[in-house]
């Protein structure tokens, strides 16, 4: 789930394509190995996303010599669930660092639901 939030919150951020949110997670601070996270677990994840029409492709970028780039944008039912998924996260969470994909995106939620969620468990 931490990736999916990953994911999403960096296209309510812009719009984007797999292979350069890879790269901005592996640098300067190379957090994909740190995560596991493999180019195919990402484009995986971005499959998984687009099937539950949280995320939709909304061009190809063609370039002589390399592979396309599908750009993909968050749909409103993405904007929907985000804060939901982060919410989820931070229920399910058995350490701080279960809980770090959740903090980075705190902006998303309603901070006070997320005390009132910590304070519980």
């Amino acid at each position: 789930m931490s990736i999916q939030i990953f994911i999403l919150s960096k296209l309510m951020e812009d719009n984007n394509y797999p292979y350069k949110l890879k790269k901005q997670i592996s640098e300067p601070i190379p957090l994909d190995r740190l995560a596991g996270l493999t180019e195919s677990k990402l484009y995986y994840h971005f499959d998984s996303l687009a099937k539950k029409g949280l995320i939709e492709s909304i061009e190809i970028i063609k370039e002589e010599n390399r592979p396309d780039k599908q750009v993909f944008a968050i749909t409103a039912k993405g904007q929907e669930e985000l804060p939901k998924m982060i919410y989820k996260l931070f229920e399910n969470a058995d350490s701080i660092s279960d809980m770090v994909v959740g903090l980075a995106n705190i902006k998303y939620v309603e901070r006070q639901k997320v005390v009132e969620i910590l304070e519980k468990n």
